[in-house]
């Protein structure tokens, strides 16, 4: 009897609309079960018009999204206009990438609305980035 080791997560989506972008996660965060939280945050502000959203680690989403804020923040200060989704979800995949060797447990979909235009983008723990117009990560729900 084969048994895959169990890291805990959740199940987030995405997905682009005509007029926007929608990100959505349960708060439930669970190791097994045992339910650590049932108000566990899995969305994240990066900017007005950017968001991202996480199955995983809660620690790591928390300070891979903080990061993203911080340079995301340096960039619209630097520039004098904000960052793209683009931008952002290359930037949050150069931490991904960055981060190889001891990756964060967590995938992510970056989401908004760049000059009218809905993106969304999917990035795995080490950085792989691609484009989409839905998505959903995270554990998928097994029988037993």
């Amino acid at each position: 009897m084969s048994r895959e080791p169990y890291v805990p997560g959740a199940t987030t989506i995405g997905m682009v609309c005509k007029n926007g972008a929608l990100l959505a996660s349960e708060r439930r965060y669970a190791y097994g079960s045992f339910v650590m939280s049932k108000g566990a945050k899995k969305v994240f502000k990066i900017t007005d018009n950017i968001g991202v959203a996480c199955a995983g680690i809660v620690g790591d989403m928390q300070v891979l999204t903080r990061e993203a804020r911080a340079y995301m923040s340096i960039y619209q200060y630097d520039r004098g206009r904000p960052g793209t989704v683009k931008n952002t979800a290359k930037l949050i995949a150069n931490l991904l990438s960055s981060r190889r060797m001891f990756p964060f447990l967590a995938e992510t979909i970056i989401a908004g609305v760049t000059e009218g235009k809905p993106e969304l983008y999917v990035l795995d723990p080490i950085g792989s980035l691609l484009p989409d117009k839905f998505a959903a990560v995270g554990q998928e729900l097994k029988s037993r």
